[in-house]
């Protein structure tokens, strides 16, 4: 379940052209702080529409990747919260998906938990946070899963397992956390 009065931060706010940008942290757990970019535009309805945006990469790479797609929601008077879920983005420990990179989930399960579930109720805990703001509409809160990586080409040859291929051509793998948890 989702925390219903999480503990928010404001860390600093900078002012651009046509919106606002927000570095908060909010506290779904203890000791659990999840950093959060909130951009708003500077026109619009004084209660906006929000779209939650969630990603492996985390906020950095929405806005490295996805820039162009978030000026255009910002144009358009929409909000766009982008948050780093636990083990995500500037919370991630590692970078590979291999081996190596399963011990928060295992650390998890040890905990009677798992990471899928504990990422869930960090979305929840942020898009309960959401509806509760006095400029956010409530009833227009979109979520946006994504992920970064580039399509394989379309003649690639998926008889080869990523660690083992003998072929010029790298396997590449889509990250499915964002669209699994917007789902």
């Amino acid at each position: 379940e989702p925390v219903n009065s999480p503990a928010v931060r404001s860390l600093w706010t900078r002012q651009y052209s046509n919106f606002a940008m927000e570095a908060l942290t909010i506290d779904t757990e203890s000791d659990i702080t999840l950093p959060v970019f909130l951009l708003t535009p500077k026109t619009g309805p004084k209660r906006r529409s929000v779209v939650v945006a969630l990603a492996e990469g985390g906020k950095e790479s929405f806005l490295s990747s996805r820039s162009n797609e978030i000026a255009s929601l910002l144009s358009e008077g929409v909000t766009v919260c982008l948050p780093d879920v636990r083990g995500t983005g500037e919370l991630s420990v590692q970078r590979s998906r291999g081996p190596g990179a399963m011990g928060l989930a295992a650390n998890e399960l040890m905990l009677g938990r798992t990471l899928t579930g504990s990422r869930l109720k960090d979305t929840r805990t942020i898009l309960r946070w959401l509806a509760e703001r006095s400029d956010t509409d409530p009833n227009s809160i979109a979520l946006w899963g994504d992920s970064f990586s580039v399509p394989n080409a379309p003649d690639f040859k998926f008889d080869q397992s990523p660690g083992q291929q003998t072929g010029p051509v790298n396997h590449r793998q889509a990250e499915p956390l964002g669209p699994f948890l917007a789902v």
